[in-house]
């Protein structure tokens, strides 16, 4: 279905039991007209005969991807009726009035969001903690520019559900500390913000390698007359071994060889 700016003047009205359509003629075919909050809700009604199409494809189509990402639920690659009615009934849920999806404005004033529904109230929480995020908290709009950056976004967030803890997001030196330490030692995962932090995978994996050089060292200990036969000195006596292990062996087998 195309907007009113590509309708030619031949426009008709066809009601139904509750709603009247307009419709025009474009590319040789009857469309309908969707000018109104009301001709959005009453969308479900329309005869599924008189759309333009019944099944639209995610690519090769000039429209948001992102957009069309979210209404495929069944990530078939192809977009039907029944996921685009259930994308507007969403919508039409988490605003006060559907005329504001009818007019193109780069901005969504907060206060068109309804906060009456638990999704709209968690939409308004989001929109006001994204604005925060950007150093914007006293504005009371927000744009489709805003919320795509979301590297800025979750800079200035401590914690943001991807599961990386950074350095900053950390509650006392000693956990920063500790981070810190993991991050030299076991290296890093990416944080949404950009930061480099750890996953809980590379926490455990950490804590697993410590444990065992732990439980290495005191197997050294508690046999130490016989593994750290030297005291203290065993460990630089062993590392002037290592150096000439090599020639050592080589003599040896020299020896074998010649005997």
């Amino acid at each position: 279905m195309n907007n009113s700016e590509s309708r030619a003047n031949n426009e008709t009205v066809r009601p139904t039991a509750k709603h009247r359509w307009k419709f025009f003629r474009y590319g040789g075919l009857d469309q309908v007209s969707l000018e109104t909050g009301e001709d959005l809700l009453a969308l479900d009604k329309l005869d599924p005969k008189l759309w333009a199409a019944m099944i639209c494809p995610v690519s090769n189509i000039e429209f948001d991807a992102r957009t069309l990402e979210y209404l495929d639920t069944d990530k078939d690659k192809r977009i039907k009726i029944t996921e685009i009615l259930a994308g507007l009934k969403w919508v039409c849920s988490v605003l006060k009035n559907p005329e504001d999806l009818i007019h193109s404005r780069e901005n969504l004033p907060l206060n068109a969001i309804n906060s009456e529904t638990p999704e709209g109230a968690m939409l308004l929480a989001s929109a006001r903690h994204i604005l925060k995020s950007l150093g914007k908290e006293k504005d009371e709009s927000i744009s489709l520019a805003e919320l795509a950056d979301t590297q800025k976004i979750f800079a200035a967030t401590a914690f943001n559900g991807d599961g990386i803890v950074t350095v900053e997001s950390a509650a006392n030196e000693p956990c920063r500390k500790l981070i810190g330490e993991i991050i030299d030692c076991a290296g890093s995962d990416v944080d949404r913000s950009g930061r480099p932090g750890i996953s809980e995978e590379r926490l455990n994996a950490f804590f697993a390698e410590s444990a065992a050089y732990s439980g290495w060292l005191k197997k050294a200990q508690d046999g130490a007359s016989v593994i750290l036969f030297a005291g203290a000195d065993t460990v630089a006596q062993a590392a002037v071994f290592l150096a000439v292990k090599a020639k050592i062996d080589d003599f040896f087998t020299r020896c074998h060889l010649a005997s």
